[in-house]
């Protein structure tokens, strides 16, 4: 990855769980340097119904190895045929609780990915706190 990329992007299938019945989706990841603490899950269901959610990059980092997470969105790695192999991410929708479940590898390869844009610790480096505030008082 170059130096000067201010954003890392990852497709991968998906399969979604949720009280409607279970399908197959396209689950996009998405960090920008703009944002630094937080990721976002974009979930294609198909051409009309989409839907996004944000969290914590450092969420996403500990749900790799265990399940994290005490509010609306839980992490957790998933077995799949006896080996550890995908991510689930656990949310309520319309539907009630839904579950995403990824391929885990892929998710992996993006969190630390998005290290490279942004280190650990630097994250306030990326912030305009000035027009933040001002945006507040204005």
């Amino acid at each position: 990855m170059n130096q000067d990329t201010m954003a890392v992007c990852e497709l991968v299938p998906g399969l979604l769980h949720c009280a409607g019945g279970d399908g197959e989706v396209t689950v996009g990841w998405v960090y920008v340097a703009e944002e630094p603490f937080s990721v976002q899950l974009l979930v294609v269901m198909d051409t009309e119904t989409n839907f996004a959610l944000v969290f914590s990059r450092e969420l996403l980092l500990c749900g790799l190895r265990q399940p994290a997470g005490l509010g609306d969105v839980v992490i957790g790695p998933g077995v799949v045929r006896g080996a550890s192999g995908s991510l689930w991410v656990r949310f309520p929708t319309a539907w009630g609780v839904t579950v995403v479940e990824v391929p885990r590898e892929p998710i992996a390869t993006f969190v630390f990915a998005t290290y490279d844009v942004v280190e650990p610790a630097h994250e306030v480096d990326h912030l305009d706190l000035d027009a933040e505030l001002l945006a507040l008082l204005s």
